[in-house]
C-alpha cells in the first residue's frame, strides 16, 4: 500500500514553546509599565511631600489658611458692629417723644441722642417753660453743660482746686450761667461772650434783667463790652504803725485805717505800754 504525503502537523511540544514565549513577553510588558508607574509613583509623592497643592501636607496648609482668614474676618465684622453700635444713637421712647412735642430741631436731637441713655434722661428731665423762645438752643446749651460737668468730674482734684480758686475771684457757678443762658435764650456768641468775662464781672452779668429786650443776646454782647475786663478794686495795703492810712477807693478810709483792737486812735500810746514793766515797782 502506497502511504499518502501528509502535511506535518505541529507538534505538541512546539505549540507549547510559543505559549511560553507569549506569555513570557506579556509578562515582561506588564513588568515595564509596573516599573514607569513605579517611577512616576515615587516622583509625584515626593512632590506632595515638598508642599504641592494636591498632598496632605498642601491640604492640610489650605484649610489653615482658609481658617484664620475666616477668623480674621469674624473679628473684622464684630469691631464694625461694635464701631456701628457705638456710632448709632440709642432711641429711647420718652426721649423721642420730648423732642416732638418741644419742637425740637434735628441738630439738637442729634446732640441729645449722642449721649448715654442716663445723661439723655438728666438732660430732659427739666421741662421747658413755655416763654422759651428756642428750645433747641436751650437744648443744646443743656447739653454742652452736662458735658462741662462730665469733664469736670473726670479732672478729680484739679476741678475741686478751680472751683475753689474761682470762689475766691467772686466767680459763679457754672450751673448759674448755664441756667441765665438758658432762662434768656442766649445764642452761642452771647455765651462766650459771657464765659469770656472776668470772674467778678461774671457775678455782675448773671444779674442782668434781659426780659424787656426783644434781641436779648445782643443786648446782653453790647452791656458785656461796656463791662468790658476791668479789674477789681485791689484790697487795701494796711498801713504801718505811726503812719498815716492809705486812702481806699473814692478817698474813703480803709478798712485798715482803725486801730487794731485794744489800742487806741491812732498817735495814742497802747494802754499796755502805759503800764510800767513787770518787776520795776
Amino acid at each position: 500500500m502506497v502511504m499518502g504525503i501528509g502535511v506535518p502537523s505541529a507538534s505538541p511540544t512546539g505549540n507549547a514553546a510559543k505559549k511560553d514565549k507569549s506569555r513570557r513577553k506579556g509578562a515582561s510588558d506588564e513588568e515595564d509599565d509596573a516599573q514607569n508607574e513605579e517611577w512616576v509613583e515615587p516622583h509625584s509623592e515626593c512632590q506632595d511631600d515638598s508642599g504641592g497643592s494636591d498632598s496632605p501636607r498642601g491640604r492640610k496648609r489650605r484649610k489653615r489658611r482658609e481658617r484664620d482668614r475666616d477668623r480674621r474676618g469674624r473679628r473684622g465684622r464684630s469691631r464694625g458692629r461694635d464701631r456701628e453700635r457705638s456710632r448709632t444713637p440709642v432711641r429711647l421712647p420718652e426721649v423721642d417723644r420730648f423732642i416732638d412735642e418741644n419742637n425740637i430741631n434735628s441738630e439738637a436731637a442729634m446732640k441729645i441722642r449722642a449721649l448715654s441713655p442716663e445723661s439723655q434722661r438728666k438732660v430732659i428731665a427739666r421741662p421747658l417753660t413755655g416763654d422759651v423762645q428756642n428750645p433747641s438752643k436751650v437744648m443744646i446749651a443743656r447739653v454742652r453743660e452736662l458735658q462741662n460737668q462730665n469733664e469736670k468730674s473726670k479732672t478729680g482734684s484739679g476741678a475741686d482746686f478751680s472751683l475753689w480758686s474761682g470762689a475766691m475771684l467772686g466767680a459763679p457757678p457754672e450751673a448759674a450761667i448755664a441756667k441765665y443762658i438758658e432762662e434768656n435764650d442766649l445764642d452761642d456768641s452771647a455765651a462766650r461772650s459771657l464765659r469770656a468775662l472776668l470772674p467778678h464781672n461774671q457775678a455782675v452779668a448773671i444779674h442782668w434783667d434781659l426780659s424787656p429786650y426783644k434781641n436779648r443776646s445782643a443786648k446782653f454782647m453790647s452791656m458785656a463790652a461796656a463791662l468790658g475786663n476791668a479789674p477789681p478794686f485791689p484790697m487795701p495795703v494796711p498801713p504801718m504803725y505811726g503812719m498815716p492810712p492809705v486812702a481806699g477807693p473814692g478817698g474813703v478810709p480803709a478798712m485798715y485805717t482803725m486801730p487794731p483792737p485794744g489800742l487806741g486812735p491812732p498817735g495814742m500810746v497802747p494802754p499796755m505800754y502805759s503800764m510800767p514793766p513787770p518787776g520795776t515797782q
